[in-house]
């Protein structure tokens, strides 16, 4: 990691007001591999630490980033069973930062964000870590939105035609006149009107995934990324971390995937395991995997045209060729099991 300390002199202040016994000087390092918000370790002289988050600088508006929104999350989710970190504080265009940013505590543990983090754990927490990751999961997802303040945070219908919505406008800016626009336009033709009728309405994540989480000892310490998080589909959370929940023989694509390492439960443990806690069933799930692969396939092209912009940097920077790969891999995926979807 990279140390910063140039400027954290008003953020050092400003944070020491609000943390008893900061010791100045405070030091940033870039953390994590997401490509929207970004994501700081701070630490003081006493080896005490947080984490920032903030959108990128040229994201004036806080679109999707909104990361005071995400603290309204994390402060509903504080007194339920899904593990997040307790908020600091929030601030808007103070302490030396330009724009919103959210200060939370640096919960114990760490994201497995590739198959080198995952290849550390030993055997048995590797097996034990599926279980623990669908536990959170569920914890989720059998939190009632009303009872935690969060009931307006989305419509409480047409999850799956607003995502739809949202995707294409991106693609739109994002990838019309890209080599992969034809084939993102036959998934669209097969998603369309054809979404399964959600069984239960819910708060997802939206980016459930193992690089999203903290893990101590096969512990679930904190799920983190809050951004994406509003009412909907269960089931769209479950095929999203399925999708990022590959075999070693699966091949490796542009965003790695740590259970690639090998170890870790099959897939069709995972379905059954959240299907035992939740009492949901995974009967449409080639839908929803069709429809996760060919949403991740539209964020990515948002990367590579950021990317490509220079406005991301260079932390965390996948190689341009295999993000364009990948692309077309998880639409040629999502074709692929949007056919083996039969409509009930």
């Amino acid at each position: 990691m990279t140390a910063y300390a140039d400027g954290h002199e008003q953020l050092a202040a400003w944070l020491g007001a609000r943390v008893p016994a900061l010791t100045a000087p405070l030091v940033s390092y870039r953390i994590g591999s997401g490509q929207s918000n970004l994501t700081f370790l701070l630490r003081d002289a006493e080896s005490r630490e947080w984490v920032l988050r903030r959108p990128p600088r040229s994201d004036e508006d806080g679109g999707e980033h909104g990361v005071l929104r995400e603290a309204r999350i994390l402060h509903a989710l504080a007194t339920t069973a899904v593990p997040v970190p307790a908020v600091v504080a929030t601030g808007a265009g103070e302490a030396g930062i330009d724009g919103p940013f959210v200060v939370t505590e640096r919960a114990p543990g760490a994201a497995l964000s590739d198959e080198r983090d995952a290849a550390q754990l030993p055997a048995s927490e590797r097996a034990e870590l599926g279980t623990n990751v669908i536990a959170a999961l569920a914890a989720l997802h059998e939190t009632d939105p009303g009872t935690v303040g969060l009931s307006e945070l989305a419509p409480h219908d047409g999850y799956i035609a607003r995502q739809i919505r949202r995707m294409s406008r991106n693609w739109r800016y994002w990838g019309q006149h890209s080599d992969a626009d034809g084939m993102w336009r036959r998934c669209l033709d097969r998603l369309e009107n054809r979404a399964p009728r959600p069984q239960r309405v819910t708060l997802v994540h939206g980016d459930y995934r193992l690089a999203n989480v903290l893990v101590d000892r096969a512990r679930i310490t904190a799920v983190l990324d809050w951004e994406l998080c509003t009412l909907g589909d269960p089931i769209a959370d479950l095929a999203w971390l399925l999708d990022d929940w590959r075999a070693p023989e699966d091949p490796a694509i542009a965003v790695p995937s740590p259970t690639r390492a090998g170890g870790f439960a099959h897939r069709a443990d995972i379905v059954a395991e959240y299907a035992g806690r939740t009492g949901l069933d995974a009967d449409a799930l080639d839908y929803y995997r069709a429809f996760t692969h060919w949403k991740a396939a539209t964020l990515l092209q948002g990367v590579l045209v950021r990317r490509r912009s220079g406005e991301l940097g260079e932390h965390g920077a996948p190689d341009l060729v295999a993000l364009e790969d990948t692309i077309r891999y998880l639409l040629h995926e999502a074709l692929d099991l949007a056919r083996q979807y039969r409509t009930p």
